[in-house]
């Protein structure tokens, strides 16, 4: 799935947790929010890692 907004938005219609990059830029990495930017960048990289064996079943499937 692209991550248009349009998606983004039908995505949280649904009530599903998009896994992918916020759109904007990137908040500026401070003492105070270090921690916090780390943390969703692994939750981020988690997530991808998850997905991968999900969307290559698919690929298999056509």
């Amino acid at each position: 799935m692209r991550c248009t907004r349009d998606n983004r938005s039908y995505l949280e219609c649904k009530h599903i947790r998009f896994a992918g990059k916020p759109l904007g830029r990137p908040s500026k990495s401070t003492p105070e929010n270090k921690d916090e930017i780390k943390r969703l960048k692994a939750q981020r990289r988690q997530e991808y890692r998850e997905r991968i064996p999900i969307e290559g079943k698919f690929a298999l499937n056509f």
